[in-house]
């Protein structure tokens, strides 16, 4: 059978960057957060419709909002005008988050296909200092990953960390405008297709000169089929 054409090949190695990222160090009594040096992440803009979510695990889309920069600070236009009919809210610890929040319809939004998406967006100036990155699904290995504890006040649920390795892909948006959304994964219930997507912001090398502070708004959504 024929290898698929991989569209991602086609963004030219001249938008690739080196970037400075953190990782698990892969030792027994391990240091969890190690940082590895020159790590490759290409800059898609140009490239952003090559990207999908069932196949890549995040992908870049393209939203207008009417709040200003000024607007996101305030929760409760948050809650009334940005979230408007979004939720917060399956793996063991994305079912602990739907038993917590929905005790009474667990089983019936665990019958069919679920996903829980993060929906990032910049604030305000197009992000210069540190962009975020999203890892290819594909390029990631199940013995790269590894569980830990995720603990917030009246919360305690898992996480997954990433050992480093050369073979992951990272991509982000160079300049990346607010009305330039990323749309990623941390679950998704249905077998075959990407999965959850590693991310981290990282700290620009090729960065101008700014005296505004990047600025983003992330979001947790549980959808269901």
């Amino acid at each position: 059978m024929e290898p698929s054409y991989d569209a991602t090949s086609d963004i030219p190695r001249s938008q690739q960057i080196h970037a400075s990222m953190g990782f698990l160090r892969d030792l027994k009594l391990y240091d969890f957060k190690k940082p590895y040096d020159g790590v490759p992440v290409t800059n898609i803009r140009g490239y952003e419709d090559v990207f999908e979510l069932d196949v890549h695990g995040f992908q870049v889309a393209r939203h207008k909002t009417s709040m200003n920069p000024k607007d996101f600070r305030l929760p409760e236009l948050i809650q009334g005008i940005y979230l408007q009919r979004r939720q917060n809210a399956l793996a063991d610890s994305a079912l602990k988050r739907v038993q917590d929040s929905w005790p009474l319809e667990v089983n019936s939004i665990c019958s069919g296909r679920c996903q829980i998406l993060n929906v990032w967006r910049p604030i305000g100036s197009p992000l210069k200092d540190w962009p975020l990155a999203l890892c290819d699904v594909r390029s990631v290995n199940e013995k790269d990953k590894v569980k830990a504890d995720l603990i917030y006040p009246g919360y305690e649920g898992e996480n997954t960390l990433l050992y480093f390795s050369p073979h992951h892909k990272f991509y982000y948006v160079g300049k990346q405008r607010q009305d330039e959304i990323w749309i990623f994964k941390q679950f998704d219930s249905m077998v075959g297709i990407a999965g959850g997507c590693p991310h981290g912001s990282f700290k620009n090398p090729e960065k101008t000169v700014s005296t505004i502070a990047d600025q983003s708004i992330d979001i947790a959504a549980l959808v269901i089929y």
